[in-house]
């Protein structure tokens, strides 16, 4: 026979598995929300890194002259484009060296099993 004592402290230790799978969809809820809270915090202080500098350089640029204005800017654009081409030159690069790389890998792993 158990008692209503040792029932009840077998309950609080092992809950019922109805209880642990509500619990446990509680937590992942929470956690999914905690998560896209923390996602959308770090997406907000990237956008306003990002553009901080650019708010900041815009107050500056209304000091300058038309024509000073017009060559910081185009300064400024022909320093994104290279730097967007040097980006996309080296995601080529890497791309073309994991194709080079999977290939190898799948005619090691043919000779092996053919």
């Amino acid at each position: 026979i158990i008692t209503r004592q040792v029932y009840l402290q077998a309950l609080e230790k092992y809950p019922g598995t109805a209880a642990a799978k509500r619990l446990e969809a509680t937590e992942r809820q929470t956690c999914q929300e905690l998560a896209e809270m923390i996602r959308r915090v770090s997406s907000k202080k990237l956008v306003w890194k990002r553009y901080g500098n650019i708010l900041s350089s815009g107050s500056q640029l209304s000091a300058l002259s038309g024509a000073e204005m017009l060559k910081r800017l185009w300064q400024d654009w022909v320093a994104e484009a290279q730097r967007r081409r040097v980006h996309r030159e080296t995601q080529d690069k890497e791309r073309t060296q994991a194709k080079q790389e999977m290939e190898k890998w799948v005619k090691k792993k043919t000779r092996q099993h053919g």
